[in-house]
């Protein structure tokens, strides 16, 4: 069986001085200060602090909450929420991990309209345009994904602020 603690190993921070430390140290190489063991009912499935694992699961919501109609303009700052709740770290982690959620979901969005303008194309027929039209429904994508992630970027922002802030309470 994998051991994912030591192929992932999670920063978390002292219980004194607030160091990054390492999930496994005992003692904070910092200020000395030995740790609980006590993970406490604070933790959320061992997720508090883990950056790139929060940022995922923010990516995801923001995705899926995005197919919901009532939502789906929402949907960076519902994604951005949860993975600053998750995060543990108040509301400057929070926001740290907003702003990571809205990268996480618009590399693939980026890829996406990337391919699909390489894709039409291909189909186009060689005297309508053909690999010009194809570059330029890619550029066409390209620029939709800016235009998507100016506001994206506020609201996961904001969103991982007041998670942070309500996980922080």
């Amino acid at each position: 069986m994998l051991n994912w603690s030591r192929l992932c190993p999670m920063s978390v921070y002292c219980q004194s001085c607030g160091e990054e430390i390492n999930e496994d140290a005992e003692i904070c190489p910092e200020c000395g200060v030995r740790q609980g063991t006590d993970t406490g009912s604070d933790s959320v499935s061992g997720m508090e602090g883990n950056t790139l694992v929060n940022t995922i699961i923010g990516a995801v919501v923001t995705i899926v909450v995005g197919f919901i109609p009532v939502l789906n303009l929402l949907s960076p700052a519902i994604g951005g929420g949860l993975g600053g709740y998750l995060q543990k770290e108040g509301a400057g982690g929070g926001a740290k991990v907003g702003a990571l959620v809205t990268i996480a979901f618009l590399i693939p969005l980026a890829i996406l309209l990337v391919v699909a303008g390489g894709l039409i194309g291909s189909l186009l027929p060689a005297g309508a345009g053909g690999a010009g039209a194809g570059a330029a429904a890619g550029g066409i994508g390209l620029i939709a994904v800016v235009i998507i992630a100016i506001p994206s970027f506020v609201l996961s922002i904001i969103g991982g602020v007041v998670g942070g802030a309500v996980a922080g309470e």
